[in-house]
Protein backbone atom coordinates (compact mmCIF):
# COMPACT_ATOMS: atom_id res chain seq x y z
CA UNK A 1 0.00 0.00 0.00
CA UNK A 2 1.27 3.59 -1.14
CA UNK A 3 0.70 6.84 0.49
CA UNK A 4 0.96 9.79 -1.52
CA UNK A 5 -0.19 13.71 -1.79
CA UNK A 6 -0.62 14.95 -5.41
CA UNK A 7 -1.14 19.16 -5.97
CA UNK A 8 -2.52 20.81 -8.31
CA UNK A 9 -4.65 18.44 -10.65
CA UNK A 10 -6.04 21.16 -12.69
CA UNK A 11 -2.67 22.17 -13.87
CA UNK A 12 -2.99 25.71 -12.68
CA UNK A 13 -6.21 25.95 -14.19
CA UNK A 14 -5.89 24.16 -17.44
CA UNK A 15 -8.18 21.59 -16.85
CA UNK A 16 -11.36 22.84 -15.33
CA UNK A 17 -13.40 19.38 -14.95
CA UNK A 18 -10.99 17.91 -11.96
CA UNK A 19 -12.75 16.23 -9.56
CA UNK A 20 -10.53 17.08 -6.60
CA UNK A 21 -7.47 19.98 -6.82
CA UNK A 22 -5.48 18.34 -4.09
CA UNK A 23 -5.39 14.54 -2.57
CA UNK A 24 -3.39 12.16 -0.38
CA UNK A 25 -4.10 8.82 -2.02
CA UNK A 26 -3.69 5.36 -0.30
CA UNK A 27 -3.37 2.97 -3.45
CA UNK A 28 -1.71 0.05 -4.93
CA UNK A 29 -2.66 -2.47 -2.22
CA UNK A 30 -4.36 -5.97 -2.13
CA UNK A 31 -7.48 -7.33 -0.32
CA UNK A 32 -5.26 -8.39 2.48
CA UNK A 33 -3.83 -4.66 3.13
CA UNK A 34 -6.91 -3.03 2.79
CA UNK A 35 -7.98 -5.15 5.68
CA UNK A 36 -4.87 -4.23 7.49
CA UNK A 37 -6.22 -0.97 7.35
CA UNK A 38 -9.72 -1.60 8.29
CA UNK A 39 -8.26 -3.15 11.16
CA UNK A 40 -6.12 -0.11 11.99
CA UNK A 41 -8.98 2.18 11.80
CA UNK A 42 -11.33 0.10 13.91
CA UNK A 43 -8.69 -0.26 16.64
CA UNK A 44 -7.52 3.46 16.57
CA UNK A 45 -11.48 3.70 17.20
CA UNK A 46 -11.64 1.55 20.14
CA UNK A 47 -8.76 2.96 21.84
CA UNK A 48 -9.73 5.79 23.78
CA UNK A 49 -6.47 7.14 25.02
CA UNK A 50 -5.40 7.22 21.34
CA UNK A 51 -5.88 10.56 19.92
CA UNK A 52 -3.26 10.32 17.06
CA UNK A 53 -2.82 7.79 14.84
CA UNK A 54 0.42 8.30 11.80
CA UNK A 55 -0.38 6.06 8.92
CA UNK A 56 3.21 6.51 7.05
CA UNK A 57 4.76 4.95 10.47
CA UNK A 58 3.00 1.99 9.61
CA UNK A 59 4.80 -1.17 8.46
CA UNK A 60 2.57 -1.90 5.53
CA UNK A 61 2.16 1.29 4.25
CA UNK A 62 5.20 2.84 1.89
CA UNK A 63 5.08 6.43 2.56
CA UNK A 64 6.35 8.58 -0.94
CA UNK A 65 7.49 11.85 0.30
CA UNK A 66 4.20 12.17 2.46
CA UNK A 67 3.10 11.76 6.27
CA UNK A 68 -0.16 11.42 7.11
CA UNK A 69 -1.49 11.63 10.69
CA UNK A 70 -5.26 10.59 11.70
CA UNK A 71 -6.58 13.25 14.17
CA UNK A 72 -9.88 12.08 16.62
CA UNK A 73 -11.12 15.78 16.56
CA UNK A 74 -15.04 16.39 16.78
CA UNK A 75 -14.00 19.19 14.37
CA UNK A 76 -14.34 17.59 11.65
CA UNK A 77 -12.53 19.58 8.95
CA UNK A 78 -10.81 16.82 7.17
CA UNK A 79 -7.25 17.18 5.82
CA UNK A 80 -4.87 19.80 6.27
CA UNK A 81 -1.29 20.76 5.58
CA UNK A 82 1.03 21.21 7.98
CA UNK A 83 4.50 21.46 6.21
CA UNK A 84 5.84 20.52 2.58
CA UNK A 85 5.10 16.82 3.06
CA UNK A 86 3.03 16.60 6.44
CA UNK A 87 -0.77 16.34 6.59
CA UNK A 88 -3.05 15.78 9.21
CA UNK A 89 -6.70 14.16 8.98
CA UNK A 90 -9.37 15.35 11.34
CA UNK A 91 -12.60 13.03 11.90
CA UNK A 92 -14.84 12.96 14.72
CA UNK A 93 -15.50 9.01 15.51
CA UNK A 94 -18.97 8.66 13.56
CA UNK A 95 -16.36 10.02 9.92
CA UNK A 96 -13.97 7.27 11.19
CA UNK A 97 -16.52 4.55 11.65
CA UNK A 98 -17.86 5.92 7.74
CA UNK A 99 -14.35 4.99 6.56
CA UNK A 100 -14.53 1.72 7.95
CA UNK A 101 -17.44 0.90 6.24
CA UNK A 102 -16.30 2.53 2.61
CA UNK A 103 -13.26 0.22 2.91
CA UNK A 104 -15.51 -2.61 3.20
CA UNK A 105 -15.72 -3.86 -0.47
CA UNK A 106 -11.81 -3.57 -0.91
CA UNK A 107 -11.75 -5.95 1.60
CA UNK A 108 -13.36 -8.87 0.58
CA UNK A 109 -12.83 -8.67 -2.99
CA UNK A 110 -9.91 -7.05 -5.64
CA UNK A 111 -12.73 -4.21 -5.82
CA UNK A 112 -11.80 -1.61 -8.73
CA UNK A 113 -13.59 1.76 -8.21
CA UNK A 114 -12.47 4.14 -5.44
CA UNK A 115 -13.96 5.91 -2.39
CA UNK A 116 -13.07 9.15 -1.07
CA UNK A 117 -12.59 7.95 2.70
CA UNK A 118 -13.03 12.10 4.26
CA UNK A 119 -16.91 12.09 2.67
CA UNK A 120 -18.06 12.97 6.17
CA UNK A 121 -15.87 16.22 6.92
CA UNK A 122 -16.52 19.88 6.45
CA UNK A 123 -15.28 20.85 3.12
CA UNK A 124 -11.49 20.53 2.77
CA UNK A 125 -9.16 21.51 0.04
CA UNK A 126 -7.28 18.17 0.09
CA UNK A 127 -9.16 15.31 -0.35
CA UNK A 128 -8.49 11.34 1.29
CA UNK A 129 -8.77 9.17 -2.04
CA UNK A 130 -8.72 5.08 -1.47
CA UNK A 131 -7.64 3.35 -4.11
CA UNK A 132 -6.25 -0.24 -5.63
CA UNK A 133 -5.13 1.18 -8.84
CA UNK A 134 -4.82 4.54 -7.57
CA UNK A 135 -7.48 6.63 -10.52
CA UNK A 136 -10.58 7.75 -9.72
Amino acid sequence: MKLDYLHDLTDNGKYTDVVSENLIRLWNFTPNEALQFQNLIVAFIAADEKATLALHEQDFIEALACELTLVKDPSNTGITRLGATQFVCRLDITGYQNMVELLQPFVTDSADGYQWLDEQAHESSIDFLFSPGGGW
